[in-house]
């Protein structure tokens, strides 16, 4: 019988009924409906990426790795699942932009533009400015952020004008050198960053966008496949061994898988597939059999 004693967080992942039974190491039909309250179902929204990281923490975690070494099921599976860990990619930071790198440019790159529009907005506005300052800020505000609906254009389209810009700045320099702003700069340094911020969206866009050229699309799937029918037929087994053996603690799948099933949790309401994934935690030794 599956139930909370093997470890799996109260309320996170309901015990099937009692009639719910593995039967000679994997699920019959009946068991993995109830085993479904959990990994049978989240599963299916696990990535590869996670799959990678998370059989990289198995067999780094020496708590969770010892473990599995000690059960049948790492004779059986452990060798496999660790080539096939290695067809997997490791799509994280460094390889791939993540959507919060982009998301976090893009929050830089309107910040400035807000500023720089707001910015000629109250020179235009103030009473006492001289109108000479006030025709430099127009057109810089005409150039530039001529509107602020442009900072909610897609990521490609605001990479598009800061590069179509960028030719401006050396003719308009003296303008906006000219134009002072309350950190003790010029607006020629605000525009400048604006325009920057752009291009490390590009740059950004451009990195994503290599690495999907590079990735095997029925290579990668078939590999995911792979691995997500050895990591179920490795727990089923470790719960079984767990369940009828006094040399395993009862818990014992929900330590050597848990982190699998963190991600695959974090996956079915996560915004996208690149959002980063919560770290592992490391396993706390079993407190005994």
């Amino acid at each position: 019988m599956i139930d909370e004693s093997r470890g799996r967080p109260p309320g996170l992942f309901p015990s099937p009924p009692a009639r719910f039974r593995r039967v000679r190491g994997v699920f019959t039909l009946r068991a993995c409906v109830g085993y479904g309250y959990c990994w049978c179902t989240m599963k299916q929204s696990i990535t590869a990426a996670d799959l990678r990281v998370a059989l990289d923490n198995l067999f780094s975690d020496p708590v969770r790795l010892n473990l599995f070494k000690s059960t049948a099921a790492y004779i059986v599976y452990g060798a496999e699942l660790d080539e096939v860990r290695a067809l997997l990619p490791l799509l994280v930071k460094g390889k791939r932009p993540m959507a919060k790198d982009l998301t976090t440019a893009d929050i830089r790159h309107d910040d400035l533009g807000n500023a720089l529009w707001y910015l000629a907005e109250a020179i235009k506005a103030h009473p006492g400015i001289d109108s000479e300052l006030r025709a430099k800020a127009a057109r810089m505000q005409a150039q530039f952020i001529p509107s602020l609906a442009q900072l909610k254009a897609k990521y490609k389209k605001e990479a598009q004008m800061a590069a179509a810009n960028r030719s401006q700045v050396s003719p308009m320099e003296t303008d906006l050198k000219s134009i002072p702003t309350p950190d003790g700069r010029t607006v020629y340094d605000w525009v400048v960053e604006f325009l920057d911020s752009g291009d490390h969206i590009n740059t950004l866009l451009d990195a994503r966008s290599k690495v999907e050229a590079d990735e095997p699309g029925v290579e990668l799937a078939l590999n995911r496949t792979r691995a997500l029918a050895l990591v179920t037929k490795a727990r089923a087994l470790v719960g079984e061994e767990a369940e009828k053996s006094n040399k395993l603690p009862k818990n014992a799948e929900a330590i050597v898988f848990g982190y699998f099933d963190t991600l695959a949790a974090f996956r079915t309401t996560a915004r996208d597939d690149d959002e980063e994934p919560p770290a592992a935690v490391p396993a706390a030794a079993p407190a005994g059999v």
